[in-house]
């Protein structure tokens, strides 16, 4: 089936939100897509759709977002230049399930450091190492306004972990996902001790 009957009368003039979920795209489809996204979408959501965004070459930058969800979609070192073209004015931005190179995953936070109202962050099983754990911590702690972070199924545990301990401001998140990042029975330990640092952290 052609994506253009696919969307066809989806996307009305009162409708804020573009919403793709596991539809196959061609190159064919690159053109009919960008030119479904309008001035006045404020979220733009692909999940589990396997294509190819460095074919697609999307802009975001005519659109003002303040909700961005690019899930399981395999973006890759594409990712940085698309984030370019988004919003500063960014309230949600879910890359998650992306493995992607960890030579990038540098470029990407420099990129998501420009999201000064981002309030939750969804970086689960992008493959940040523990090598990585310092510009993580560094990022977060810039991003003021930031209250939902997830860091599931990145092995950045000990490392993570020993920034939050050595941190000497308390934190204002309220939720914050550790799970499957190779916590070690000191890391839980520490976690335990380090909670009064997050004022309003659910757990």
């Amino acid at each position: 089936m052609r994506v253009v009957r696919l969307f066809n009368e989806r996307f009305s003039s009162n409708c804020t939100e573009f919403f793709v979920k596991e539809i196959p795209l061609g190159l064919n489809d690159a053109q009919f897509i960008q030119s479904l996204f309008k001035p006045h979408f404020t979220t733009v959501r692909f999940e589990k759709c396997p294509f190819n965004f460095a074919n697609f070459n999307f802009d975001f930058s005519k659109i003002n977002l303040t909700q961005l969800i690019l899930t399981g979609c395999y973006i890759d070192i594409e990712l940085v230049s698309l984030l370019k073209t988004v919003s500063s004015n960014l309230i949600l931005l879910d890359i998650s399930e992306n493995y992607v190179t960890p030579s990038i995953v540098k470029d990407i936070f420099a990129e998501i450091k420009r999201f000064t109202q981002l309030e939750t962050l969804n970086l689960s099983r992008l493959n940040i190492c523990y090598k990585d754990s310092g510009d993580l911590f560094n990022l977060l702690l810039n991003l003021s306004s930031l209250k939902n972070i997830d860091l599931s199924d990145n092995p950045v545990g000990p490392t993570f972990v020993k920034c939050l301990d050595d941190c000497k401001m308390p934190l204002m998140w309220e939720s914050l996902n550790l799970s499957k990042t190779l916590l070690d029975e000191r890391s839980l330990l520490l976690i335990s001790l380090i909670l009064v640092k997050l004022k309003k952290l659910k757990y």
